[in-house]
C-alpha cells in the first residue's frame, strides 16, 4: 500500500480519548468453496493516526467460534499510512457453504479527534472442483 492507493474505508473519531466503536460484517461462504488458500487467507487495509488507535479484527467462523484470538488482531500496523495485516492467515474453524463468516471491527481512537480506518477486507480461497 501506498499514499496514492484508493481505498473504500471506514473512519472512526471521537472529541473523546479512548473511545471505540464496533463494525460488524458478514460475509457468505461461496457455494464454490473448497478450502482457504495456502497462505494470507484473510487480509484487511487498516490506518490510523498513531500508535495510540486500533484496528481490530475478530473472525468467528460460521458456527461462531471465534477462529483468530478472543481479540483478534491490529491490522493497522504503521501509522498515518495504509496497511495491509493479516486477519487469519490460516482459518481452522468450520466454513460451512452457504453459510456467514462474521468479522467484528473495532476501531479505537487513543487521542481526542484522532483516526482509525478500515478498508477491504480481502479473502482468498480456493474453488471445489
Amino acid at each position: 500500500a501506498t499514499s496514492t492507493d484508493i481505498h473504500n474505508y471506514y473512519s472512526w473519531t471521537s472529541t473523546s480519548a479512548t473511545q471505540d466503536y464496533d463494525i460488524w460484517v458478514r460475509w457468505q461462504v461461496p457455494q464454490d468453496f473448497g478450502a482457504w488458500a495456502a497462505a494470507d487467507a484473510v487480509r484487511a487495509y487498516g490506518w490510523r493516526t498513531d500508535a495510540g488507535n486500533l484496528v481490530e479484527i475478530t473472525m468467528f467462523d460460521t458456527a461462531g467460534a471465534t477462529d483468530n484470538g478472543a481479540n483478534g488482531v491490529d491490522v493497522a500496523s504503521g501509522t498515518a499510512a495504509w496497511t495491509i495485516a493479516d486477519v487469519d492467515d490460516a482459518p481452522a474453524g468450520t466454513y460451512t457453504q452457504g453459510s456467514y463468516v462474521t468479522f467484528r471491527i473495532k476501531l479505537t481512537n487513543g487521542t481526542a479527534n484522532d483516526f482509525a480506518r478500515v478498508g477491504e477486507i480481502i479473502i482468498s480461497y480456493l474453488r471445489r472442483n
